[in-house]
């Protein structure tokens, strides 16, 4: 029985690509909770993305460990690995060739699902993500960026996985169906209860979504692993404050109370 979310270390995590004389990640610890919305944050070059693609092995550390409940990623082979996490991003990445039904199936197939199994998999998900039983049968070039998003996301969370990574998935779409998917994940999120790692550049999307918050710097530097609220009323460092923006801070403050409020009544 796959467990329905999973704890994430980083132990003292580092990354040296070759072509590089700094590190991309320099030094990284922390612990992602079971069950709760962690955000990777900061500006181009801080190295977001690469530690987000570490826990999968899409990228292998240079030094330190990650550990999924407990287990080394070092210990499982990448494939193993990718077959057991969720993984959205921006790009999508669907198959054209494909219609929706086979996206989504894609890893119960590789996992040895029965037929049936996979079916009434694909139709739990559609309705879970909120598309029209009769998109099963439609190719990718056929529907809207955001339908695609929610594919995407379908297609993620198909194996029910304990883990979901996440990569800029919202960012190509327009504001408003941005906006309207990140309220859906937000409500998807408390039903499911997935454990999820999520990179942003977009810091009201970080607070709106994050139960934690990992702010980078440039070199892969952590300045600072907070609550939303604890980020917004008291940033580490005048990089933290400047990047969630210190001009914006009490507004940010009682939008979020309100963005949180909003939550726990739905």
């Amino acid at each position: 029985m796959t467990p329905s979310a999973a704890t994430v270390e980083f132990d003292h995590v580092s990354k040296r690509y070759p072509e590089s004389a700094e590190p991309a990640i320099r030094d990284l610890s922390l612990e992602v909770p079971a069950g709760e919305v962690t955000i990777l944050i900061g500006p181009s070059g801080s190295g977001k993305t690469t530690a987000m693609r570490m826990v999968n092995r899409m990228v292998d550390m240079t030094a330190g460990d990650i550990r999924v409940d407990g287990v080394s990623v070092m210990d499982r082979s990448p494939a193993e690995l990718r077959r057991s996490m969720g993984y959205a991003i921006q790009q999508i990445g669907l198959f054209p060739h494909l219609t929706v039904a086979d996206n989504v199936a894609t890893v119960p197939k590789l996992l040895g699902w029965d037929g049936a199994r996979v079916k009434a998999r694909v139709a739990e998900l559609l309705e879970l993500v909120g598309l029209e039983p009769a998109m099963a049968k439609r190719y990718p070039a056929q529907l809207s960026g955001g339908q695609r998003q929610r594919i995407g996301v379908a297609r993620a969370l198909a194996a029910d996985p304990p883990l979901l990574l996440m990569d800029e998935p919202f960012g190509a779409i327009d504001p408003i169906t941005r906006s309207r998917l990140q309220e859906e994940f937000r409500k998807l999120q408390q039903h499911l209860g997935k454990t999820v790692v999520f990179v942003t550049h977009d810091i009201d999307e970080a607070l709106k979504l994050g139960d934690h918050i990992a702010v980078l710097k440039p070199g892969g530097v952590l300045a600072q692993y907070a609550t939303p609220e604890e980020l917004v009323r008291s940033p580490a460092d005048a990089f933290v404050e400047e990047f969630v923006g210190v001009d914006r801070m009490i507004k940010r403050f009682e939008w979020l109370l309100d963005v949180r409020r909003q939550g726990q009544g739905a």
